[in-house]
C-alpha cells in the first residue's frame, strides 16, 4: 500500500489538512522573500558611512546615501537624516515608531502560520471523531454479523486524519517558530543601528 493510498483513506477530513500544508508552506516562503528583499538590519560599512556624512556635513550631504542601505534600514535611516540636529524626546519616538512600521513589515502574516499550526492537528482530531462515528454507524447497520473489515474503514479514517493533522502541525510550528525567532533577530539588529543613527542625528 502507497503513501498515497493511505492518505486517501482518511476521507473527506483530509481536504482541509492538506488545505492548512499548502497555507503553511505557502505563508513560510512569502516570509522569506520579504526577508530577503529587505535584507539585514546589521550595522555595516554602509550605515556607518551615512553616520559619518551625518555627523560631518549634515543631513544635505547623508541623505543620498541612505539608498545604499538594505531596505530593512531605509525608514528608520530616513527619519535619522530629517530629525537632524533636533534632538529629544520627540525625536526618539518618530525613530521608534520607524523601526516599529519595519517590524511590523516583517510579521505580517505570521499570526495566521501560528493560527494553522494550532487548527491542524485540531481538524486531526475531528477526522478521528468523525471516523469513529462511521465505524459505529457500520457496526449499528451490520447487527450481529459485525466483521473486523466493517470497522476498518472508519478506524483508518481516524487514524489517518489524526497522523496527518499532527504532522502537518508540527511542520507549521517549526515553520513559524524559525521565521520568529529571525524576527526577533532583525528587532535586536533594527535597534542597535536605530541606537547609532539617533545619536549622529542628536550630535554626539
Amino acid at each position: 500500500m502507497t503513501v498515497l493510498e493511505i492518505l486517501e483513506r482518511g476521507g473527506w477530513m483530509m481536504l482541509p489538512i492538506y488545505g492548512c500544508f499548502l497555507a503553511s508552506l505557502a505563508l513560510a516562503l512569502e516570509r522569506l522573500l520579504v526577508f530577503r528583499r529587505a535584507g539585514s538590519a546589521r550595522p555595516s560599512e554602509a550605515l556607518e558611512g551615512l553616520i559619518d556624512r551625518l555627523r560631518r556635513d549634515g543631513a544635505d550631504s547623508a541623505g543620498p546615501l541612505v539608498g545604499q542601505l538594505p531596505p530593512a534600514l531605509r525608514g528608520i535611516a530616513l527619519t535619522a537624516v530629517k530629525l537632524n540636529g533636533n534632538p529629544g524626546e520627540r525625536s526618539r519616538d518618530r525613530l521608534v515608531a520607524a523601526g516599529q512600521e519595519q517590524l511590523h513589515l516583517l510579521q505580517q502574516n505570521m499570526a495566521v502560520l501560528a493560527t494553522l499550526a494550532a487548527v491542524a492537528p485540531l481538524l486531526g482530531f475531528l477526522g478521528t471523531v468523525t471516523g469513529m462515528i462511521r465505524a459505529f454507524m457500520s457496526v449499528q447497520a451490520q447487527g450481529a454479523s459485525v466483521t473486523p473489515a466493517v470497522l476498518a474503514g472508519g478506524i483508518w479514517e481516524a487514524l489517518v486524519t489524526t497522523g496527518a493533522g499532527l504532522a502537518v502541525g508540527i511542520i507549521a510550528l517549526v515553520l513559524h517558530n524559525l521565521l520568529a525567532a529571525r524576527i526577533d533577530n532583525q528587532a535586536v539588529l533594527l535597534g542597535r543601528s536605530a541606537e547609532l543613527l539617533l545619536d549622529a542625528a542628536e550630535g554626539r
